[in-house]
C-alpha cells in the first residue's frame, strides 16, 4: 500500500507541478516577452536570464549568451529603442543590458529637462528667485523653444548668430561654444562675473565670464557687455538691450523694432531653429524588413545655408514605424533624399505629402580646411620607399616571409602591398570564415511533406566529440537554433587522421529535393588547360561550402537532430544532393 501511495503520490505532484522538461512552454514564454509598463530594464534582464535557464537548459555557455542578449534586445522596448542598442553593436548580454540601462537613464533625464531656461540676476539686484517663481515659471512656458519664441538673426564679432528674444532674461548671454568659434584666430577678453546668476526655476548657472563684444542687429551695431554662459540656445537677447536701444516687440505680427527701424527678418522658432516639415515627394511603397532611398521636399522655402538635417519626427516613427536615417542635405536642390528602414513585417505605403520629420539649418563649428591643407597622396614610390616595412596582420606575416624569399626589397615590398591590400580574403584562424552573398542555395522540395527522422544513438566518447563539434560551429556562426518540422539524423564518420568528422545524413531530403541539373568541369578538359603551363597555383577556400548561405525560406528543410535539441544550418552543409551544382555556380561568378 505505501509503494502505490508513493506512485499516486508522483502522479499527483506531477500533475500538480508539470512535467521536469517544459522547454517548449518556456520557449514560447521567451519569445513572446515584452517588457511591460513601469518594468526596469534590470528587472527584465533577470526574468530574461530566468526564462531562457528553463527554455535551454541544456545549450552550452556561448549560446545562452547569443541566445540572451537576442531575446533581451526583442523584448526590451519600441522599435526605435532596440535600433539604438543594435547601432551600438554589443557582443555579450551584460552589455547589451548595460546599454539599454544608459538610454533609458537619458531618456529619463531628457522628460525631466525643462525647455531653454530664462537667465535672472540673483542677490544684489533682484533678491530672491523663490518669492517670483511662478511668473518665472509662466514666462518660461511662453518664451520656450518648442512654443512661438521669437529668434533674430545678428552679428557677433562678424560671426552669424540666430538671438532668441527673451525679456525675462535681466543680462544678454551667449552660449559658450558660440564664443569659442568668436575666439578663433583672435583673443577676446572675458572678466569674471561677480554675481550669483540662475534660470528663472531657480538652477545655478555656471558661466566662463563676461565682456563688451561687438554686436549688430539689423542697421544697429555697438559693443554690448554679454555673458557666456552654458544655455541651451545660441544666444539670449535680454532686456538689458531691449530697454537701453528702445526696442518694442510685435509679438502678433512676430517684429522687433529697434528705435525706428523695424526688423522685417524676425521669426518664430518653427522657422529658425527647430525647421521645416520634410514630406514625401511621390507615393512609394517600402518593402518590409528593407531599406529604401525615397525622395522628399521640404514643405515650405527655408532660409538657411547650404547644409541641414533631416531628423525623424517622434509622430511619424510611432504611426508608420519606419526609421529615418539623421543625414545632412543640401535643401537648396529642391529635393531631399531619405533613407528609410521598414522593421516590421509588413509593407507600408508613403503617400505624396506625408510629413517625415524635421529639416533644420546647421552651422560650421569647427573647419578642418587647414587640416587638409597639410594631407597630400602618397604615391607608391614613396609608399614601397618608406622607412621600415609595411605592416601586416599576425596571421600574414608568416605568409609574407615565405613569399619574399630571394626577392629584392622592391619585390618583397610589392608583394607585402599586395598581401595588405588584399587582407580580408584570408583567414585569421582556423575557425575565420568567409561569407558571400552572389549565390544561395536553394532547397525546391515540391509539395512534399516535412521528413522526421529520430536520432542515432551516440557513444559517451562520440557524444563528447558531437558536443565539441556542435560549439565550434554555433560559435562560428554555421548553425543556429531551430524549430522546424524537418529533422535528419547526425553521422560521425572517422577521418583518415583518426578524427571524427561531422555529418548529417540527408539522404531522404535528397530524395525529394529537386535535382539541378547544373554541369559540373569534367577532370580530364580542366587538365588540358593547364597544358603547357610552368607555373601553377592554388588557392584553398577555407570550408568552402560554409562561405555559401542557405536561402533563409530553405534553412529549416537543414535541421539536424542531436541530444541537445534541433539546430539548422545557415550556410551550406556537406551531403546535399544540389550542393556541388550550387558551388560551381559561384565558381564560375569569377
Amino acid at each position: 500500500m505505501l509503494r502505490n501511495g508513493q506512485e499516486n503520490g508522483g502522479c499527483h505532484a506531477t500533475l500538480r507541478f508539470g512535467q521536469a522538461n517544459q522547454t517548449e512552454l518556456f520557449r514560447t514564454l521567451l519569445r513572446n516577452r515584452s517588457r511591460q509598463p513601469g518594468e526596469t530594464v534590470s528587472e527584465l534582464a533577470h526574468d530574461t536570464q530566468r526564462l531562457l535557464s528553463r527554455a535551454y537548459p541544456h545549450a552550452s555557455v556561448e549560446m545562452k549568451e547569443t541566445l540572451a542578449r537576442e531575446f533581451f534586445i526583442d523584448a526590451v522596448g519600441d522599435s526605435d529603442f532596440r535600433w539604438k542598442i543594435y547601432q551600438a553593436r554589443p557582443k555579450t548580454f551584460n552589455e547589451a543590458v548595460s546599454i539599454a540601462v544608459e538610454l533609458e537613464a537619458f531618456a529619463l533625464s531628457e522628460q525631466k529637462r525643462g525647455n531653454i531656461k530664462r537667465v535672472r540676476a540673483v542677490g544684489e539686484r533682484t533678491g530672491s528667485v523663490k518669492e517670483d517663481e511662478k511668473l518665472a515659471l509662466s514666462r518660461k512656458r511662453l518664451w520656450s523653444v518648442g512654443s512661438n519664441s521669437l529668434y533674430v538673426t545678428g552679428k557677433l564679432e562678424g560671426v552669424r548668430v540666430n538671438f532668441l528674444v527673451d525679456t525675462g532674461a535681466e543680462v544678454t548671454v551667449i552660449q559658450t561654444g558660440v564664443f569659442r568659434r568668436l575666439t578663433t584666430g583672435k583673443a577676446l577678453r572675458l572678466d569674471e562675473v561677480p554675481l550669483d546668476l540662475a534660470a528663472a526655476d531657480g538652477r545655478p548657472l555656471t558661466f566662463l565670464g563676461r565682456g563688451n563684444l561687438l554686436l549688430k542687429v539689423g542697421e544697429l551695431e555697438v559693443e554690448h557687455e554679454v555673458l557666456v554662459a552654458d544655455i541651451d540656445a545660441d544666444a539670449l537677447l535680454g532686456y538689458d538691450f531691449l530697454k537701453l536701444y528702445n526696442c518694442t516687440i510685435d509679438a502678433g505680427a512676430g517684429k522687433l523694432t529697434i528705435g525706428k527701424r523695424q526688423l522685417e527678418q524676425l521669426g518664430t522658432d518653427v522657422d529658425k531653429s527647430v525647421g521645416t516639415r520634410v514630406v514625401v515627394a511621390n507615393t512609394v511603397v517600402v518593402p518590409a524588413s528593407s531599406e529604401k532611398v525615397v525622395m522628399a521636399r521640404t514643405s515650405a522655402q527655408m532660409e538657411m545655408s547650404a547644409c541641414a538635417i533631416v531628423e525623424c519626427s517622434e509622430s511619424f516613427l510611432r504611426r508608420r514605424q519606419l526609421m529615418v536615417a539623421r543625414a545632412l542635405v543640401d535643401p537648396s536642390k529642391g529635393v531631399i533624399p531619405l533613407r528609410l528602414m521598414n522593421v516590421t513585417d509588413r509593407p507600408v505605403t508613403l503617400y505624396e505629402g506625408t510629413s517625415v520629420g524635421q529639416c533644420q539649418p546647421v552651422e560650421l563649428v569647427d573647419s578642418i580646411a587647414s587640416e587638409r591643407a597639410k594631407c597630400r597622396t602618397v604615391t607608391k614610390g614613396e609608399r614601397s620607399g618608406a622607412k621600415g616595412i609595411i605592416a601586416l596582420g599576425e596571421h600574414l606575416e608568416i605568409l609574407a616571409e615565405k613569399s619574399c624569399v630571394d626577392l629584392s626589397k622592391e619585390e618583397a615590398d610589392r608583394v607585402r602591398q599586395l598581401l595588405a591590400d588584399n587582407a580580408n580574403v584570408f583567414a585569421r584562424s582556423k575557425e575565420d570564415l568567409g561569407r558571400t552573398d552572389l549565390v544561395k542555395h536553394e532547397i525546391d522540395t515540391g509539395t512534399a511533406k516535412p521528413i522526421r527522422q529520430a536520432p542515432r544513438r551516440l557513444t559517451i566518447h562520440k557524444k563528447a566529440e558531437a558536443d565539441k563539434e556542435l560549439d565550434k560551429m554555433l560559435r562560428q556562426g554555421v548553425i543556429e537554433p531551430s524549430n522546424s518540422a524537418w529533422s535528419s539524423p547526425v553521422v560521425l564518420v572517422k577521418k583518415k587522421d583518426g578524427s571524427l568528422r561531422y555529418c548529417i545524413d540527408y539522404r531522404k531530403l535528397n530524395n525529394v529535393t529537386e535535382k539541378d541539373s547544373y554541369p559540373l568541369p569534367r577532370i580530364d578538359d580542366s587538365l588540358d588547360t593547364l597544358a603547357g603551363s610552368k607555373w601553377f597555383l592554388t588557392l584553398d577556400l577555407a570550408s568552402g561550402y560554409w562561405q555559401v548561405e542557405v536561402a533563409e525560406q530553405d534553412r529549416h528543410k537543414t535541421a539536424f537532430v542531436t541530444n541537445r535539441g534541433l539546430f539548422q544550418f545557415k550556410v551550406l552543409p556537406f551531403g546535399l544532393c544540389n550542393a556541388p551544382a550550387t558551388f560551381e555556380r559561384l565558381m564560375e561568378r569569377f
